[in-house]
């Protein structure tokens, strides 16, 4: 998608990959959402995907259960982006059932057994997925 503008929207409608995207939403009855994190807050790529769902459909999560969760090198698991995007899905009618942030991947992934090494997150992981795939079901 191009950089949100309410010009570029004017000028030239909705981009047909935003019409794709939002089919692929609402035929979906849950999302596993994952935040990066950059200078304390979400990406620009993530913000501008939420701007043009929200304007082509402003609820385009309704109904929608969410499995938030973040994932980052530091000690916080890109906690910041993921209180905001906690805060914002709701306002587009997404219902975040559970979370997991993800706090120093290097240190909890073992890229070699591809595998999360450190077993009470590993933990936590399985249950938030299973209670998620519960509440979809």
């Amino acid at each position: 998608l191009p950089l949100f503008g309410e010009d570029l929207e004017r000028e030239q409608g909705y981009p047909d990959a935003l019409a794709e995207l939002l089919d692929k939403v609402k035929s979906c009855d849950g999302l596993m959402i994952s935040v990066n994190e950059h200078n304390g807050s979400i990406s620009a790529f993530f913000k501008n995907v939420l701007d043009w769902l929200s304007r082509i459909e402003y609820k385009f999560l309704e109904g929608k259960k969410v499995l938030l969760m973040s994932a980052s090198p530091g000690k916080r698991g890109a906690l910041s982006a993921y209180e905001y995007t906690k805060g914002v899905l709701p306002r587009y009618g997404g219902e975040v059932l559970d979370g997991v942030n993800f706090p120093s991947f290097g240190d909890n992934y073992s890229a070699e057994e591809k595998k999360v090494s450190n077993a009470d997150l590993s933990t936590q992981i399985e249950h938030a997925v299973s209670n998620f795939l519960t509440a979809i079901d």
